[in-house]
């Protein structure tokens, strides 16, 4: 089945949200605070150890730069945004875990927005800066 292409916004919600991420994604770059949910970071590594999530963190990034890679260069899947969906979940990445949630919906329609690919493109790789910074000066890593 060929995915139709979106260019509609699809409410009124989604708009507010995809404005919100690529809102955060541009202003907060660099500040960790709006992007991730360091309690759920510190609950991991509660469970598992700082020197472990350091690793988690590590295997996440190179999953889903691979993944970010993909779908930038093809349309994305149900399977793309619900693989993100779930590791952003584990990370505390709320703001990207929302975004894949609404491009896994989508998606499961037979649909492709690509405003919802746009807004995922414009909040990964400050959510990924964000992450990265916070972990180095929690985890040291």
């Amino acid at each position: 089945m060929k995915a139709k292409i979106r260019t509609e916004i699809p409410c009124r919600s989604y708009l507010q949200l995809s404005v919100q991420a690529q809102t955060n994604a541009g202003a907060q770059r660099g500040s960790a605070m709006a992007l991730i949910d360091w309690q759920r970071v510190e609950d991991l590594a509660a469970e598992i150890g700082a020197d472990a999530v350091v690793e988690v963190v590590a295997m996440f990034l190179e999953e889903t730069d691979g993944v970010i890679a993909s779908m930038g260069a093809c349309a994305p899947t149900t399977d793309d945004y619900h693989f993100l969906k779930g590791s952003a979940l584990n990370l505390g990445l709320g703001d990207l875990a929302a975004l894949c949630q609404v491009g896994e919906q989508e998606t499961k329609g037979g649909l492709v927005n690509p405003l919802t690919l746009s807004a995922v493109m414009a909040i990964y790789p400050a959510s990924k800066d964000a992450l990265l910074d916070g972990i180095a000066a929690r985890f040291g890593g």
